[in-house]
This record gives C-alpha cells, structure tokens and sequence, in this order.
C-alpha cells in the first residue's frame, strides 16, 4: 500500500500558507496535528473506468492547488474557493467510485459535508484563524476517506492524472 503524500502536502499547504497569512497579522498558535494514517486500500478487481480515473486526476489536482496556495495573495475568499474546490473534486471522485466502492463513496461524501460546514463557517480573518485547526482536520478527513479509492484506482489510471484511452 502505499501512503498520500499529496495528501498529507495539500493539509499541511493550507495549514502552512494559513499560517504564513496569519503570521503578517501578529497572530500566532499552536499548529493543529496531523490527520490520522488512512486504512489500508480494499483489493479490487473491477476495472476502473476513464470516469474514475478523470476523477481520481481531479482530485489529486484540488489537493497540489490547496499545497500550492497563496493564502497571502488570495485572501479568505481565495481559501474557501480551494477548499470548496477540493469539496466538488471529493464529491466528484464519490460519484465516479460509488459503484466500485460504495462504502467508500459514502465515507467520503460524509467527509465533505463536514468540510463544506466547516467552509461555511468562515466569515472573516479571524474565523480562519481560530478555526485553523478544524478546517485541518476537515481537510484530513477528506483525504483519508479517499485514501482507499485513490490507492485503488493507482494501477489503473496511468500516471494518475490522465485517464486509459478507450
């Protein structure tokens, strides 16, 4: 099996660039832990459609924007945009696995409900900042519910962000 590193980038990206935005206002804080490990991926043998495969690359590409973030440049508006982003690419990845991985699907849109609350919540600098720590976690458990069907779907999809021509 092997582990998310984009995963693990695109939290501690945000976590870093939150930081980095906060630290020009005077703020300072702990920073939140890491998410959890993600379980181990179920074994399939279904061939992963083009759709899951675009999914999967849509994904992975939410996650290298909330990495690559500026939270400087792009202000709260510009956070919540890559947040509710990485959410439509989550739900996207949901709907293209659910028939392969069901359970799976489920956890995962269950994960960006809570985040899509969690984007919600975020009116101001200062929500950002005293919600730091829950919009990581947020994050983390969207990237762990789509751990199983990303480490699943790896083989299958070449190179990971282009979908098998038909």
């Amino acid at each position: 099996m092997m582990s998310h590193p984009v995963g693990r980038r695109a939290a501690a990206g945000l976590i870093a660039a939150t930081l980095l935005a906060l630290s020009g206002a005077g703020c300072s804080g702990a920073t939140p832990s890491a998410p959890p490990a993600a379980p181990p991926a179920p074994t399939t043998t279904a061939s992963t459609s083009a759709e899951l495969c675009t999914a999967v690359a849509d994904f992975r590409t939410a996650t290298n924007q909330l990495t690559e973030l500026d939270a400087v440049a792009v202000g709260l508006d510009g956070v919540k945009a890559a947040l509710q982003n990485l959410g439509t690419a989550a739900n996207g990845l949901a709907d293209a696995a659910s028939a392969e991985f069901g359970p799976q699907a489920q956890d995962l849109k269950e994960a960006v409900a809570a985040l899509g609350s969690t984007v919600e919540g975020l009116q101001n600098q200062a929500d950002l900042s005293s919600k730091l720590g829950e919009i990581a976690t947020s994050v983390g458990e969207v990237e762990k519910a789509a751990a199983a069907i990303l480490d699943s779907a790896q083989a299958a999809c070449p190179s990971n962000s282009t979908p098998p021509t038909t």
